[in-house]
């Protein structure tokens, strides 16, 4: 049996309220392309690109009037900018095994 999940829970505390989100499996394809870019806030501007079609659920953040903000502007808005790096860190780590073996390749000798 793997260590394999495919509902992702990250707790995080942003201005003193604790969030509790579920995030589906990063597929391979976008952590490459979020790789590529080069550096870790471009690497976070991808990520907020991407992340809404990961997000199965998350705990309602709101606005000073008690608003609740919608996640697609918290994950293009700066200021929710902390949110976005601890669940895009949370995610990657998530989708790495924790002791990943290398593929043994065999010459054709």
């Amino acid at each position: 049996m793997t260590n394999y999940v495919r509902g992702i829970v990250t707790e995080l505390e942003f201005d003193g309220e604790k969030i509790s989100a579920t995030l589906s499996p990063l597929l391979y394809e976008d952590l490459l392309v979020m790789r590529s870019t080069g550096t870790e806030d471009r690497m976070l501007v991808e990520y907020a690109k991407l992340l809404p079609k990961y997000l199965v659920k998350m705990d309602p953040v709101l606005d000073a009037a008690g608003t609740p903000i919608p996640f697609e502007e918290m994950c293009k808005v700066t200021y929710f900018a902390p949110i976005i790096a601890q669940l895009m860190r949370s995610h990657v780590v998530a989708a790495s095994p924790a002791n990943p073996t290398l593929p043994v390749v065999q010459s054709e000798d």
